[in-house]
């Protein structure tokens, strides 16, 4: 797969999205292609510069997820207390200061990658900009706040583990990807116990570094933003070269497909139906985004008209294609009552059945088509949007032509190519299967 070129234009690319044969509507949209340059330890930047208001988010992205970690849990602590307390000001400090220039700070990791974003107003980037340098730079782990906050997420895990969606959530990755996989390891109680300053420290100084880390700006123009910026991150006290790739850990999927959890104080069941499939840039995705959304990926789906509509066991259900940075994830997923979640999973599985064999109607797949192109365009609709589309195409080595391959895809798919989309990946014995809850009552 490609990687997208260095030297970026300006320029607006448009995407022409011309309306269907049943709609007769015409679709228009520009997507403005990120500015990249290179900081003085050569960390790439690229500038979304959209917008009319007086408002710049600067977000750092590090290989620093879940995937990356030795002990449960390291990911999330790590990324979490570096708003805890730096060099120069303590966590009460620090939330002072945010407060006060009225900025807003976010952390994020999640399996793959994590992050540090603010979002502040122009005029107060000259007190900010360093502070958020203190913050992913100079963190220190104060003892005394990792207790407290390691004290709020035990509590807070203790309080998931009652709900069946949870647990269901967490089951199902471990079926899929193995639970000895990142991607499947789920974190027990005992976690906790080894979660301490040492092993934060020494996992931000692996990967919060200079080799690990991409900035996305987004805003309007700020005259001088990149020499500020690289005052803040461009120095080579914080480059660091050592290996950010990981080991490519090996899948492991279960063998028992097929998996009850009993949960019986739960007032349903959750169910899951789910399976490995493919990442983006894969030929196949798009194509399977769209039979996804006619499988369950909006509300008037076939599984929202049989599961719901017609059979009435649940309020909702939906299909997901998640995509990770090493494969894909295909899951089902709803709460019902427990005598009705086998009969539900049966339905999920006719419905697999029916889109196999028979042939989707034009008209029902022009109209997935126009719910497609229209949440495509809601969801680059400000300069935000845009940005947060950027990155997914950065995070996952895609090309910045995919956007406009993925409007022509759309509509380009056909009844046939949908049919046999279904037949290679809409295998019912290719699914893991898993119910948390009551056990149904026997007749």
């Amino acid at each position: 797969m490609s990687r997208m070129p260095i030297d970026r234009s300006s320029s607006p690319v448009t995407i022409d999205l011309a309306g269907l044969p049943n709609e007769g509507r015409v679709f228009g949209y520009d997507l403005i292609q990120p500015q990249k340059k290179s900081l003085s330890n050569g960390i790439p930047v690229y500038f979304v510069q959209a917008g009319k208001h007086d408002l710049v988010r600067i977000e750092l992205l590090f290989k620093a997820g879940n995937y990356y970690q030795a002990k449960n849990l390291t990911a999330f602590f790590t990324n979490r207390m570096l708003r805890e307390g730096t060099t120069r000001y303590s966590a009460r400090q620090l939330a002072e200061t945010i407060e006060f220039y009225g900025a807003y700070l976010s952390l994020n990791a999640d399996r793959d990658r994590a992050s540090v974003s603010m979002l502040m107003l122009e005029k107060q980037l000259p007190h900010l900009l360093p502070l958020l340098g203190e913050i992913v730079r100079q963190p220190v782990f104060p003892a005394h706040e990792l207790e407290l906050f390691k004290s709020r997420q035990q509590q807070e895990f203790q309080v998931n583990l009652q709900k069946v969606s949870y647990l269901a959530s967490r089951q199902i990755a471990s079926m899929v990807f193995g639970e000895n996989h990142p991607y499947g390891r789920t974190s027990q109680a005992e976690d906790f116990k080894n979660v301490d300053r040492e092993t934060l420290q020494a996992f931000y100084e692996q990967y919060y570094t200079a080799s690990s880390c991409v900035i996305l700006v987004t805003g309007k123009a700020v005259k001088g933003l990149y020499e500020k910026i690289d005052r803040v991150f461009g120095d080579h006290s914080f480059q660091n070269s050592a290996d950010t790739n990981g080991t490519e850990i090996p899948f492991e999927p279960v063998r028992n497909k097929k998996q009850f959890v009993a949960k019986k104080d739960a007032v349903q069941s959750a169910i899951r139906v789910a399976k490995m499939t493919v990442k983006p840039g894969h030929p196949d995705h798009i194509g399977l985004k769209v039979l996804n959304t006619v499988f369950g990926g909006y509300f008037g789906s076939r599984l929202m008209k049989n599961i719901r509509e017609d059979k009435g066991y649940t309020y909702g259900i939906s299909s997901m294609l998640m995509s990770l940075e090493r494969t894909g994830f295909w899951v089902v997923a709803s709460d019902v009552g427990a005598d009705k979640s086998q009969a539900t999973i049966d339905q999920v599985y006719l419905e697999m059945n029916n889109l196999r064999s028979k042939k989707i109607s034009t008209s029902e797949l022009n109209l997935v088509k126009n719910y497609m192109l229209g949440s495509f365009l809601r969801s680059v609709d400000g300069p935000f949007e845009l940005a947060d589309k950027f990155r997914d195409l950065l995070l996952m080595d895609l090309g910045e032509d995919y956007y406009a391959s993925y409007i022509d895809e759309i509509k380009a798919a056909s009844p046939a190519s949908i049919q046999a989309l279904a037949v290679q990946y809409l295998e019912p014995d290719s699914f893991c299967e898993l119910i948390v809850g009551k056990k149904p009552k026997t007749k």
